[in-house]
């Protein structure tokens, strides 16, 4: 079972501030990560996690990415990714000291190996986001049985190439991957073929 972080905390957080320190700790968090933190945390509930994320992005503290533009998950299936906005930073920073430290200990631990254990299961990721400095970039990563094969960033010129880039790797990673190899390195990728996933049928999202 996987550790919380207080079955029995001695005080209540307010949903939207928990909220506003993952995604400022997180910042590109689709929604099932967000949703299994949220709720693993024990400070909220579905309904309640629903309503607060709701308000935030209204009242302009946190956007959300739309499925157009946001990361692919392992199933093919786009997920809309959150950011905290700069007003959102600054209530959050006057918040801050209402979160126990006990559930930032566990956010920043058992959270965070969550979240990597979620990345290492998927077998193909893909992200299209703007990097720190403005540039559209697309990650792209292939696991196998949780070992990671390749972790990619490509910086390309505008968001929608960098989407492109994500939706074709999502369907031909198993393929690209080996031609990848040859590419960089003839010597080794004959071995490494060997260990390559088999190629698997995709569906559209």
């Amino acid at each position: 079972m996987t550790e919380r972080a207080a079955e029995s905390p001695g005080r209540i957080v307010v949903p939207k501030v928990l909220l506003l320190y993952i995604i400022h700790e997180h910042p590109g968090i689709n929604d099932g990560q967000l949703i299994t933190l949220a709720l693993q945390s024990c400070y909220t509930d579905y309904f309640t996690y629903v309503e607060a994320s709701t308000e935030l992005v209204e009242t302009g503290l946190l956007s959300r990415i739309s499925p157009d533009t946001a990361n692919i998950n392992g199933a093919g299936i786009p997920q809309p990714a959150w950011y905290i906005t700069e007003t959102g930073k600054q209530v959050l920073e006057t918040l801050r000291s209402e979160i126990p430290p006990a559930l930032v200990a566990w956010l920043q631990h058992s959270g965070r190996d969550i979240l990597r254990r979620q990345q290492e299961n998927a077998a193909v990721l893909a992200r299209a986001e703007y990097s720190p400095d403005g540039n559209p970039t697309s990650r792209l990563s292939l696991n196998e049985a949780g070992r990671p094969l390749i972790d990619l960033i490509v910086t390309w010129p505008s968001l929608a190439l960098a989407e492109e880039a994500c939706r074709h790797w999502q369907k031909n990673a198993p393929k690209l991957y080996p031609q990848l190899l040859q590419f960089l390195n003839p010597e080794v990728a004959a071995d490494e073929n060997e260990d390559a996933p088999h190629d698997t049928s995709y569906t559209d999202a």
